[in-house]
């Protein structure tokens, strides 16, 4: 499914908003909207993602925090404390790990049929509609990174709750009749 990104995410809403700082709190991490970026990680349990003014109209905060959440999985407890969880974003060198995040978010979503209203709305949008059907299928270096992650303890212990906030995303679209 494309989105038109003139409009609005129907995941933009004040319920599954408070889904998803929710869950983040169960983690561990307090979110932060700001106008400095669209989304970061201060390395001390902070994660900041754009204030409404500051994002495109089809950002949502559900999707964004999950991203996140995705980084987190993909870079591993080591880097729970870490800028940006160890990553830099201001060259390629880290594009692998950008596409095994995103490899991440697809597989967890289709857990709930949530896959296109997850998608990132950023230039990684291409890449994400273009994964198989088995998001953790592959033979480069992404697909390498999204199976380690996904057998790893932080995954155990966190994907109990992502489950939830995915499963209690879906149900809320359904109730109000958006999806």
């Amino acid at each position: 499914m494309q989105r038109n990104s003139l409009r609005p995410s129907p995941l933009s809403c004040d319920v599954i908003d408070q889904t998803w700082l929710h869950i983040a709190r169960q983690l561990g991490f307090d979110v932060h909207r700001t106008n400095v970026s669209y989304a970061s990680f201060d390395g001390r349990g902070a994660i900041f993602v754009g204030a409404g003014e500051t994002l495109d109209t089809d950002d949502c905060v559900a999707q964004l925090v999950f991203h996140e959440l995705c980084h987190a999985l993909i870079q591993g407890e080591a880097n729970l404390n870490k800028v940006d969880w160890g990553l830099e974003n201001k060259d390629v060198r880290d594009i692998s790990r950008e596409y095994a995040a995103l490899r991440l978010q697809a597989h967890l979503a289709d857990l709930e049929g949530l896959r296109d209203l997850m998608a990132p709305t950023t230039e990684w949008r291409p890449y994400y509609e273009d994964l198989p059907a088995n998001a953790l299928e592959g033979v480069d270096e992404a697909a390498a990174l999204v199976r380690m992650a996904v057998s790893a303890q932080l995954f155990a212990q966190w994907q109990p709750l992502l489950k939830t906030a995915l499963r209690r995303t879906r149900e809320h679209l359904f109730t109000i009749g958006s999806w």
